[in-house]
C-alpha cells in the first residue's frame, strides 16, 4: 500500500524531466561557438537560436498551469516530455540555423508542462512546513542541468557538437516512460487523505474551513482575474523577470565572454561555469530549508529575496574587474557564491502560492514562471545583439547588473501575504 513516503519518489520523477528540460535549455551556451563556426552566424543570431525557445515556453505558462490544475500529472508530465525529446531529435539533425529554430521551438513547447506539474505534485503532497526544502531538491534540477551543460559539455566539444546533443536527448524519452509508470497525482489518488485535511486537524482549524478544499474550483476567467487583479502579484511577477534576466543571460553569454575576451581556455571556462553550478545545486535545498525554518519562526522570505539580489550584483560587478585567466581561483570562487545566492528565486514560487488558494498552485504559479522564461526569451538576445553593436560584452555584462538592482526594487514593491 502507498505511504506518504511515496512523497519522495514523486519528487524524484518529477526531478528528472525538469532536469532534462534544463540541461536541454542551457546547453546551446555552450555549443554556440561551434554552432556559429558551422552556420557562420552572428552573437545576435545564436543568441536568437537560443532564445526562440521561450517563445513557446511563455505564451504556454498560463495553459500549463491551468493544466497542471486539472488534468492528471501522470499523463501530463510524460506527454510534454517527450515532445521535448523530439525537438531534440530535429536539433541534433537540423541542417540550417532555421530548422534549428524550429526544433528548439517545438523543445520549448513541451517543456512548458514540465516545470509546473512538478511543482503541482509536490504542493500536493508535502506541508506548507515542508515545501520548501522540497521545492529547494526540485530545484536543483536547474543547477544540475547547468552543471552538466556548463560543466561537462565543454570537455566533450571535441567529439562533436552533433553527437553530444544526440547523448543529452536519449535519456528524455527514458523519463517519459518513468513518469508514467511512477507519478502517483496526490495523497487522495492512492487512498490516503489530502495533505490540507491533515493539516486542518493539526492545526486545529473548524470543519468548515477543511470542506473548502474539496469545493468545486471556480471557473478559468474567475481564477486568472483574482490573481491578475492581487495588488502585490505584479511587483513580485517584475522582479522575477529582471531576476530570470540576469540568470539567463549570466549562463547564457558569460562562456562565450571568457573565452573571446578574456582568453580562457575552454577547460578554464568550464571550471568557472561548473563552479557556479554546483553552488546552485547546493543552494537550493539549502536555501530552501532556510524558508521553512522562516515559515516556522515566523521570518519573511521579502529580505532574503532583496539581500540575494543586492549582493548578487556585487559580485557579478567584482567579476567583471577581475576576471583574468590568472585570477580563475577567486573567480571560481565568486562564481560559487553566485550560484548559491541564485537560489533564493525559490522564495518568488512560495510567496505567490501562499497568496491564493492551494488548488491554483498552477495558475499563480504559471504568472512568476512566465516572467521567468520570458526574461529567458528577451535577454539573451537584447545583450547579443548590445554585443554586436559595442563591439565588446562589456555593456551586455552592465545590464546583467542592471537586471539584479532592477530586481531588488520590485521585490521592495512587493508585499508578502497568505
Amino acid at each position: 500500500m502507498t505511504s506518504y513516503r511515496y512523497k519522495w519518489v514523486n519528487l524524484a520523477i518529477c526531478f528528472l524531466p525538469y532536469f532534462i528540460m534544463f540541461l536541454h535549455r542551457v546547453s546551446t551556451g555552450v555549443l554556440a561557438l561551434p554552432i556559429q563556426e558551422e552556420f557562420n552566424i552572428r552573437y545576435g543570431i545564436a543568441g536568437l537560436l537560443s532564445s526562440i525557445y521561450f517563445l513557446p515556453y511563455f505564451i504556454l505558462q498560463i495553459p500549463a498551469g491551468l493544466a497542471a490544475d486539472k488534468w492528471s500529472v501522470r499523463k501530463l508530465l510524460p506527454i510534454s516530455t517527450s515532445i521535448i525529446g523530439i525537438g531534440g531529435i530535429i536539433f541534433a539533425m537540423m541542417p540550417s540555423v532555421e530548422i534549428g529554430m524550429l526544433a528548439r521551438a517545438i523543445m520549448g513547447t513541451g517543456g512548458a508542462f514540465v516545470f509546473l506539474p512538478g511543482l503541482k505534485t509536490i504542493y500536493q503532497w508535502f506541508k506548507r512546513s515542508e515545501r520548501g526544502l522540497a521545492i529547494g531538491i526540485y530545484l536543483i534540477a536547474p543547477g544540475a542541468g547547468s552543471f552538466v551543460a556548463t560543466g561537462v559539455l565543454p570537455f566533450l566539444l571535441g567529439l562533436g557538437w552533433r553527437y553530444l546533443y544526440w547523448v543529452i536527448t536519449i535519456p528524455v524519452f527514458i523519463f517519459a516512460v518513468l513518469g508514467s509508470l511512477l507519478i502517483r497525482d496526490s495523497p487522495d489518488k492512492v487512498g490516503l487523505e489530502p495533505i490540507s485535511v491533515i493539516e486542518a486537524r493539526e492545526s486545529g482549524w473548524s470543519l468548515p474551513e477543511q470542506k473548502k478544499t474539496y469545493e468545486k474550483p471556480p471557473s478559468v476567467s474567475y481564477i486568472l482575474g483574482r490573481i491578475a487583479r492581487r495588488k502585490y502579484t505584479w511587483p513580485l511577477v517584475v522582479g522575477f523577470w529582471c531576476l530570470g534576466g540576469a540568470y539567463w543571460s549570466l549562463n547564457f553569454w558569460l562562456p562565450s565572454w571568457l573565452v573571446r575576451e578574456r582568453a580562457f581556455a575552454t577547460t578554464l571556462m568550464g571550471m568557472f561555469m561548473m563552479a557556479f553550478s554546483i553552488g546552485r545545486i547546493l543552494g537550493s535545498p539549502l536555501i530552501g530549508a532556510f524558508f521553512d525554518w522562516g515559515q516556522r519562526k515566523g521570518v519573511g522570505k521579502k529580505p532574503v529575496l532583496l539581500a540575494g539580489t543586492v549582493l548578487s550584483a556585487i559580485l557579478l560587478y567584482a567579476m567583471t574587474l577581475i576576471a583574468t585567466p590568472e585570477n580563475w581561483l577567486i573567480l571560481n570562487t565568486l562564481s560559487f557564491v553566485l550560484g548559491i545566492l541564485s537560489a533564493i528565486s525559490n522564495g518568488a514560487y512560495l510567496i505567490i502560492t501562499e497568496m491564493f488558494p492551494i488548488q491554483w498552485a498552477g495558475a499563480s504559479n504559471s504568472f512568476t514562471n512566465m516572467a521567468n522564461v520570458f526574461a529567458g526569451f528577451v535577454w539573451p538576445m537584447v545583450l547579443g545583439s548590445v554585443w554586436d553593436m559595442t563591439g565588446t560584452a562589456y555593456w551586455a555584462l552592465m545590464l546583467m547588473v542592471t537586471c539584479y538592482i532592477m530586481s531588488a526594487i520590485f521585490i521592495a514593491l512587493a508585499k508578502e501575504e497568505g
